[in-house]
């Protein structure tokens, strides 16, 4: 935790945007077991919209990605595997931010 206030003080930052949802989840307790889970003090932000953390003592906030347009590019991709086609290198999905109250929303 004490590294987060260096990093705040140094970056100028408040928000922390975790690996995944659950990273952000073990992050959220840590910072309640200091007493310093106040989103307006550290905004925490996860990655992949778990399901779990609709049940955290706070509500999550995260970044979403569209499942139906990742299987669409997952299936292209392995198409042109298969055909032997040229396969692009970048393959960007849709996300979708989901605000919460860990950065201050609902």
């Amino acid at each position: 935790i004490e590294i987060l206030f260096r990093i705040r003080e140094v970056l100028r930052s408040s928000l922390v945007f975790c690996y995944n949802d659950r990273m952000a989840a073990g992050l959220l307790r840590a910072l309640r077991e200091a007493k310093e889970d106040d989103p307006e003090l550290f905004g925490v932000l996860g990655f992949d919209n778990d399901d779990f953390t609709k049940y955290t003592h706070m509500r999550i906030s995260t970044i979403t990605q569209s499942v139906d347009d990742l299987a669409v590019k997952t299936l292209d991709l392995l198409n042109g595997f298969v055909n032997d086609d040229k396969v692009e290198k970048q393959h960007p999905v849709l996300t979708r931010f989901i605000n919460r109250e860990t950065t201050m929303g609902e």
